[in-house]
């Protein structure tokens, strides 16, 4: 298995990550993350509320209220959620530096 071709981490710009969420409330930056590293691990992300606060480490009503605002960073069909293409993000290899 060549594990210096899978993805290790997200490398971000930001300033240009600030200009995007500047009005996030700290609970929204840390979901926002959460769900991401999420689908970096396992692809996709399950469009079920409960799963997505679960993963965003919110409760329903806080995931209620933020889901409209972290949706704009996702696609979303099939009953998945898949990180969009997001100019701030730059994933990284384990064979970079």
């Amino acid at each position: 298995m060549d594990c210096g071709s899978k993805p290790r981490g997200l490398a971000i710009s930001v300033p240009e990550y600030m200009a995007e969420t500047s009005d996030f409330r700290p609970g929204e930056h840390a979901a926002l993350f959460l769900l991401l590293l999420y689908a970096q691990k396992h692809g996709l992300v399950p469009d079920d509320d409960a799963v997505l606060a679960r993963i965003g480490d919110m409760n329903m009503a806080d995931w209620l209220l933020a889901r409209s605002r972290l949706e704009l960073f996702f696609e979303q069909g099939g009953g998945y959620w898949k990180p969009a293409s997001l100019d701030w993000i730059r994933r990284t290899r384990d064979d970079e530096s």
